[in-house]
């Protein structure tokens, strides 16, 4: 690690005396960010990696094909400092990143192949003697081409497979955290609870509030911790309040909310998502 910080701290600052935003500056730039990921110095690594997007940006994209290590090496760095929002932002910009490389390759080939066709039956006019192993040649190079293409649309549908995978599981941690974020509030009847759970189950608020769009507040909070399973028992102890008010509270809101008698109050709420 050593000798890697010397020789990328001397490219670093040699590129930086020159004052120039070119593909080197853009390298080296991301490459110290590279390293500092590796040596763990996430804030010096986070600096070097937005300034190689800047150079990036200042230099039209012209290394596009380069822009998608980029946002990968910031996916790495933010999964590593435990800011999954801004991981999966950055995971979402290498796949399009990425996607975009891939389109631009096949279609590149495609031309290849369209500009070989079109020379092919212009040297078979010329050359009609030879139009067999002309066309026998364009038969082979199209099979060719479009075996290679097969396998380029095979890798990257199994990629895109791949990342949506690993975007779900990111997405499912964010949620679960939050989960656990808005449970714990509750637990503590901290009055931010009802502020956190709006913005979790945004939905489910605005059907109680088209039900009877008179309730109050408390009301609202009743039923979100109704929404996540507690028990009467442990609403009472994390409210402060006895046993008998939770359940006297579960009446009037049943009452509030027109809830038919025979229907069970926590299936009635997981009908509301």
């Amino acid at each position: 690690m050593d000798s890697a910080k010397k020789y990328v701290m001397q490219a670093y600052y040699n590129t930086k005396a020159k004052g120039k935003k070119d593909g080197i500056a853009l390298y080296t730039s991301t490459i110290l960010g590279e390293y500092y990921i590796a040596d763990k110095q996430y804030d010096k690594a986070e600096r070097a990696l937005m300034e190689a997007l800047e150079i990036d940006d200042k230099t039209k994209r012209i290394y596009a094909y380069y822009t998608k290590y980029i946002y990968n090496d910031l996916r790495t760095l933010y999964e590593q400092k435990g800011d999954k929002e801004k991981a999966y932002f950055y995971l979402k910009a290498y796949t399009e990143a990425k996607n975009k490389t891939n389109t631009a390759l096949l279609k590149t080939i495609n031309q290849d192949m369209e500009s070989f066709i079109a020379e092919a039956k212009e040297d078979s006019e010329k050359h009609k003697n030879k139009m067999q192993w002309v066309v026998f040649l364009s038969l082979a190079v199209f099979a060719l081409s479009g075996t290679y293409a097969w396998r380029i649309i095979s890798s990257l549908r199994k990629r895109k497979r791949d990342l949506k995978i690993e975007a779900e599981k990111l997405r499912n941690r964010m949620d679960s955290k939050k989960q656990e974020e808005i449970i714990e509030l509750a637990r503590k009847n901290d009055p931010e609870f009802l502020t956190r759970f709006r913005e979790i189950y945004p939905e489910f608020i605005d059907k109680l509030l088209m039900i009877n769009p008179d309730l109050e507040n408390s009301e609202l909070t009743f039923c979100a911790m109704l929404k996540l399973h507690f028990t009467s028992k442990e609403i009472a102890s994390y409210t402060l309040v006895q046993h008998r008010t939770v359940q006297q509270k579960k009446y009037r809101i049943r009452k509030r909310l027109n809830i038919p008698a025979e229907t069970d109050t926590y299936h009635f709420f997981d009908g509301l998502n």
